[in-house]
């Protein structure tokens, strides 16, 4: 069994934000438990914060300059933990430098045209990247989508999801993953989106809206809508609605499943959120890029899939900035649209 050189750019803090807050101990604790892994390296603008994150998982060799640490180690792969905005240049130095794999955080891009070249660096140097969609291969989300396979509610017209106090992005990406997952990944052809960004929400990075609103439209005309910041009343995370009955996911983790035949509760398939880092079924996600590299087939969670979803939740942004549908695909969008909407708002 090969065992793979990996390195960890974005530590974070580590402490009870593991996870959200701190995806850098998140990663380190996959490579940590893997049998296929070895980290030999790590880097972040925080000496305090590196060295924590190298005494924690043992790395070697920990630097603040990300070059300096590709040079000295040279890594197989590449953890990229870091804010959106600054992945472009970590990958196009990670292409350069031969790295192999890259395994990158979500959301992926504030711009369509860093996310594009993101993925065509990939083409072009060989190197393979996953983005950590990590919530598409819970079994809850899993078996929804069989039912809908299996037309139990009929076809699907519409799917619903709110975020409370969150966005279409940093959370929301997930949620759009996971109708498109729904969706059979077919294309989204157009978007509408609204909202609210005055600039005094920010985090990781960037503006953060304060409320926001995507609805848009698949290939076959089903539909789709998320609320970002106030939630839907009720105890449901996310809604299927169909030409023959409903799916609710609840908040206790069932399904409810509402057809002609009456109703149905499926429990018992895991949580909705990700599973506890370095168990068996997180590393699966780690390891769909190793197998990938070993000859396997192109994964769901790669970077050329991640794109489609990040190419939603920049069109509602862009369609609020434009106060127009948006029809896919983007065109080119070097600047993330969110700053033009809270510079307008922020004086009208």
């Amino acid at each position: 069994m090969k065992i793979y050189t990996v390195a960890v750019v974005g530590c974070g803090k580590g402490g009870k934000g593991i996870g959200g807050h701190s995806i850098g101990y998140a990663h380190g604790m996959d490579w940590k438990a893997s049998p296929r892994a070895r980290l030999v390296g790590a880097c972040d603008l925080d000496a305090e914060n590196l060295g924590a994150f190298c005494r924690h998982f043992e790395v070697p060799v920990g630097r603040e300059n990300f070059l300096a640490m590709l040079e000295e180690v040279k890594p197989e792969i590449v953890s990229i933990c870091t804010y959106a905005g600054t992945r472009p240049s970590l990958v196009e130095a990670c292409a350069k430098a031969g790295v192999k794999g890259i395994w990158c955080e979500k959301p992926f891009a504030l711009s369509m045209d860093a996310a594009r070249k993101m993925v065509d660096q990939c083409d072009e140097y060989g190197m393979k990247m996953i983005v950590n969609h990590c919530r598409r291969p819970l079994a809850i989300f899993c078996r929804v989508r069989d039912l809908l396979c299996e037309g139990k509610i009929g076809e699907p017209m519409f799917f619903a999801g709110s975020l409370e106090n969150w966005d279409q992005m940093e959370w929301g990406t997930h949620w759009h993953d996971i109708f498109r997952f729904w969706a059979g990944d077919q294309p989204v052809t157009w978007v509408m989106g609204q909202a609210r960004s005055t600039g005094a929400r920010t985090g990781y990075g960037h503006i953060i809206e304060e409320h926001s609103l995507g609805y848009y439209s698949f290939a076959d005309g089903t539909r789709a809508l998320l609320d970002g910041g106030v939630k839907f009343r009720g105890d449901n995370i996310l809604s299927v609605f169909g030409t023959e009955g409903v799916l609710h996911i609840k908040r206790d983790n069932h399904v409810v499943l509402i057809n002609h035949e009456g109703l149905l509760e499926v429990s018992d398939l895991g949580s909705p959120h990700p599973p506890a880092y370095g168990s068996e079924l997180s590393l699966r996600v780690p390891h769909s890029l190793l197998d990938w590299l070993e000859g396997g087939t192109e994964p769901e969670l790669s970077a050329a899939n991640a794109l489609k979803s990040t190419e939603v939740y920049l069109a509602v942004y862009e369609s609020a900035k434009r106060g127009d549908r948006i029809d896919l695909p983007l065109a080119r969008q070097g600047d993330f649209p969110l700053n033009a909407v809270a510079a307008r708002q922020k004086n009208p």
